[in-house]
């Protein structure tokens, strides 16, 4: 048996390692049409390591009265995780702050968690009050005169280059998880960006472990954790089984993303938790109680949130001298996003498998067949290894099995789109059999929620739309807060002539920067002059820290 993650130390007490997640942003100022790129890094101090417990972390952006206006769940992988905001015209102009966490590290009340001052200016707005300063004191910082942080290990072929040229670079580093940004260094005064190096020397300053007599909140090792408790005046609470359904909401064939369904049982109080392992795109669960009395309610346990009246904001703010340069970046921005469909990232949905994937099964595709009106006549004349039964007014649905259980016997789950369905006969009666698209048979007993099926029967519809317009009332649709979406981000090349504008201010943001053999990357300038950074933060092999800086004209 492998060693505990909990160190015990005394009666009732455990250390557990204390976990953080430094974050490597794009930049630190920004306006409505931009993109606010991140990747998190997770960080042990147990062992000081990169490799938190948690695999579950959130991101959140905060207004200065301390209100989130964006949330964030992110999924890591080799303890790393990434995604993106599209800053909207919504937001207002003012100081913001972006926040990195776990819900392990709630139990921690004086935990530092990732913070980074945002300064965002919305020039669509004509109330700027908030920051608009009569004068500023500008101290542009230049992270190059920083020689802790040289800019040696970073190769250029030379220090200016033209407008949609080629920029050839050499990162001398060896194997490792790297991500690079690359963007305009802002002539407005903005929140200097915290470096990897600098916020792990931060971090293993902290105590190494977190003693605790009681954990509140569990770490998220295996997938976000959803806790709730059923309430009854009439039914016992304890062993009831919940159901929980993430119904597909895209296109299957395109994407491959399949519904997800998961089970748990509850203890004696009628508390449950579900483990959620998997990304998915939308943010609409559904939960039920997988029993025939349906007169319970079900709760489910808001996030824990963290003190953030501790929280200090910076105070940034423009002139009546920054007005051109606003306005320039603001008409950029617009014309960037009018041609965005020329210039798209694309979408790498989560292939999320549902728990039936590796059963064999018998596929009926209704459209292979003569349609008939009714679902109980479809049964009847199509699906030969599923049989309906009645008995005072009452439905089962039933499946034939292998041998030797070759008969239709025991009860089997019916499931559409994802959700379990307990009331079989309202959906045989009610449903139309024109909105089925396949019904797919598991001939095999299977053991979910606590008890064993005599096969699954599934049916998928045409419009994946089931769950949001035919479930059953006692099925409570909640909200999740999504996993990232990741994506492979546009890279602009100049293999031939473009009459397309080019005012890119971030030239590249790779959260995956794959080095060729020869240590290289490439990325292109656009049609904006300035000075540009180079931001590569991540880790060797090694568990080594790694911030590499550079910086570059475009004449």
């Amino acid at each position: 048996m492998g060693a505990s993650l909990y160190a015990q130390t005394g009666a009732g007490e455990a250390l557990l390692p204390e976990e953080s997640f430094y974050t490597h942003l794009n930049g630190s100022l920004f306006l409505p049409g931009e993109y606010l790129h991140y990747k998190l890094y997770g960080l042990s101090a147990n062992d000081k390591s990169f490799d938190a417990l948690s695999k579950i972390a959130y991101v959140e952006l905060l207004n200065d009265k301390a209100e989130s206006v964006y949330k964030k769940t992110i999924y890591l992988s080799e303890n790393t995780g990434y995604s993106d905001f599209f800053i909207p015209t919504t937001l207002a102009s003012g100081n913001y702050k972006f926040i990195a966490y776990s819900s392990f590290m709630l139990n921690n009340k004086e935990q530092q968690f990732f913070e980074q001052d945002i300064f965002i200016i919305n020039p669509y707005t004509s109330n700027q009050k908030d920051i608009w300063k009569d004068s500023l004191t500008v101290n542009l910082d230049d992270p190059t005169a920083n020689p802790s942080l040289n800019s040696s290990k970073i190769e250029l072929t030379k220090n200016s280059f033209s407008k949609r040229e080629k920029v050839r670079g050499i990162a001398r580093l060896p194997a490792g998880n790297y991500s690079v940004s690359v963007r305009i260094l802002d002539s407005i005064p903005s929140p200097k960006l915290t470096s990897l190096e600098d916020y792990v020397q931060i971090f293993l300053s902290s105590p190494e472990s977190l003693k605790l007599t009681a954990l509140e909140h569990t770490p998220e090792s295996r997938g976000k954790i959803l806790k709730g408790q059923l309430a009854s005046t009439t039914n016992d609470l304890q062993s009831k089984n919940i159901a929980l359904s993430i119904p597909v909401l895209s296109d299957r064939e395109e994407t491959g993303e399949e519904f997800y369904l998961s089970f748990a049982t509850t203890d004696k109080t009628g508390k449950f938790i579900l483990n959620i392992n998997e990304a998915f795109s939308g943010n609409d669960g559904f939960i039920q109680v997988l029993d025939s009395n349906q007169d319970f309610n079900i709760k489910i346990d808001s996030f824990p949130v963290f003190e953030k009246t501790a929280l200090s904001f910076s105070d940034f703010g423009i002139t009546g001298g920054m007005e051109n340069t606003i306005l320039k970046r603001s008409i950029h921005n617009q014309i960037e996003n009018s041609f965005f469909i020329k210039k798209p990232d694309t979408l790498l949905l989560p292939i999320r498998k549902n728990i039936f994937d590796w059963d064999a099964k018998e596929t009926f595709v209704l459209d292979d067949y003569k349609r008939f009106k009714s679902v109980r006549e479809t049964f009847i004349e199509v699906v030969t290894y599923a049989r309906l039964s009645r008995e005072n007014e009452s439905y089962q649905i039933h499946v034939f099995g292998y041998p030797p259980y070759e008969e239709f016997w025991g009860e089997a789950l019916l499931i559409v789109d994802g959700i379990p369905i307990l009331d079989v006969g309202r959906f045989v009666d009610s449903y139309s059999s024109d909105k089925i698209e396949k019904i797919k048979v598991i001939r095999e007993k299977k053991f979910l929620g606590g008890r064993f099926y005599k096969g699954v029967v599934l049916i998928e519809t045409f419009d994946l739309d089931f769950a949001k317009n035919q479930a059953a009332d006692y099925v409570k649709n909640i909200k999740i807060n999504s996993g990232n979406i990741t994506r492979s981000y546009f890279k602009q090349t100049y293999n031939k002539e473009s009459r397309l504008p080019d005012y890119r201010t971030q030239l590249l943001w790779d959260p995956n920067l794959k080095l060729d053999f020869d240590n290289s990357f490439d990325f292109y300038t656009s049609d904006v002059k300035g000075k540009f950074e180079i931001s590569i933060q991540g880790f060797t092999k090694e568990g080594e820290a790694v911030s590499l800086y550079k910086t570059f004209m475009v004449d």
